[in-house]
């Protein structure tokens, strides 16, 4: 088992202070009495996923928890854990002061701890351009020097999804697939990338990682909205929420937004049908069409 007496939790005790927000010097106080008991990081580490969530609008505290906490995982050999936690740090913030910091943990989690030079490639790259000095970037890239590209490494991804041989599904090749699209959208904004992340969402949700799914599509409402592919994200979106989570009344609002924007899309069809028949049973609508 892991022995979490690691510095960074001396850091942090010296780190904390007091804070006029209650939530955020309840969290402080946490810190103070975690060091070496994992029970008690394990909850400290939920307690900054929850506060970065409700709290999106700290551009101060959020991302400082975000990185905390994926240092708390990484620190227990938790990297599956430490990966989304990372991924939406360097996504909602990548200007604050732990992007850097954040961006050599998800390398290093990537290149190291789990042998994927493709993934870490990519970042290092990006961390190359800004600082080609950088001591890490430079190491990885002298000894990874036939890493392919991440767009090389995504299409091979792709034709793996499916073992020839078996049948069977590949999910490791499908949790790669996501965790490369959304390096993609992380590290190179390009004509291409708006594909790359709605083809990471669409993967996501043939896999049923539905949160997932959203976010993927979310990212290119909110950064991409003025692509052709923003009609389909938004469409993807409230399908998501309707068929895959069941939340009719979350979806109804994202169908009406997509009819008003794209009365003429080739989805326009099924959004009226989807939206007049939200919260139907498939009886209830073999009825209607009954009765017409």
């Amino acid at each position: 088992m892991a022995r979490f007496t690691t510095p960074i939790f001396f850091l942090l005790l010296l780190m904390a202070c007091t804070t006029e927000d209650p939530a955020v010097q309840n969290i402080l106080d946490m810190e103070r009495t975690s060091s070496g008991d994992e029970g008690k990081l394990g909850d400290l580490m939920a307690a900054y996923v929850q506060y970065a969530n409700e709290h999106p609008e700290d551009s101060k505290w959020s991302p400082q928890f975000m990185l905390r906490g994926a240092k708390i995982a990484v620190d227990g050999n938790r990297f599956q854990q430490a990966i989304p936690v990372l991924g939406k740090l360097l996504k909602n913030y990548p200007d604050s002061e732990g992007a850097k910091s954040g961006f050599l943990l998800l390398a290093d989690i990537y290149g190291n701890k789990l042998s994927n030079p493709s993934l870490a490639k990519p970042i290092y790259t990006k961390l190359l351009s800004s600082d080609p000095e950088n001591a890490a970037a430079k190491a990885f890239m002298a000894k990874n020097p036939q890493v392919e590209e991440l767009d090389v490494y995504l299409e091979s991804l792709k034709n793996s999804f499916v073992d020839t041989v078996s049948g069977n599904i590949n999910r490791t090749a499908i949790l790669d697939y996501q965790r490369g699209a959304w390096l993609r959208g992380l590290t190179l904004k390009d004509d291409k990338t708006v594909d790359w992340l709605l083809s990471g969402g669409e993967t996501a949700r043939m896999v049923k990682n539905n949160q997932n799914a959203l976010d993927f599509f979310d990212w290119i409402l909110q950064d991409y909205s003025d692509s052709p592919k923003a009609s389909q994200a938004l469409f993807l979106k409230a399908f998501t929420l309707d068929n895959e989570l069941n939340q009719d009344e979350a979806a109804r609002p994202v169908y009406e937004e997509f009819l008003e924007k794209y009365p003429e899309d080739g989805f326009a069809d099924d959004a009226k049908f989807l939206l007049n028949n939200l919260g139907k049973t498939d009886e209830e609508i073999i009825q209607s069409f009954q009765e017409k």
